[in-house]
């Protein structure tokens, strides 16, 4: 059955890839969690966008779409839809560190780069 093998291989590979963008956070959120210089703000965590996408009515996963800042999609099959939804950062650290925390990423044009801060 050539629709079953495909969704098969499907799950695997969206399986492989978020192992891989789990395992690539946790490198740069060590990285990112040095020294962040002289900035306006402090920076009070790394958003943790796997558990934003599960934490929704629908249990989605988090995926790269595009390898930028907004790349992000919380991804999955919802009332028999396959969809893509972008990812609210902003909102990501509200729901982990309270109504103050804001987003900010220190480069565009890479999806690892985002911190959630809050003003001095």
């Amino acid at each position: 059955m050539i629709a079953g093998d495909a969704r098969a291989l499907l799950r695997r590979l969206i399986g492989f890839s978020v192992g891989f963008v789990a395992a690539l956070t946790i490198i740069v959120a060590t990285e990112l969690s040095r020294d962040t210089g002289g900035s306006s703000t402090d920076v009070i965590g790394i958003p943790d966008v796997f558990e934003y996408c599960r934490s929704g009515e629908f249990e989605l996963e988090a995926a790269l779409r595009s390898d930028d800042a907004d790349g992000w999609r919380c991804v999955g099959r919802r009332n028999d839809i396959w969809g893509f939804d972008p990812v609210d950062f902003d909102d990501v650290c509200r729901r982990q560190f309270g109504a103050s925390a804001t987003a900010r990423s220190e480069d565009p044009a890479s999806p690892y780069a985002w911190q959630c801060v809050t003003a001095d």
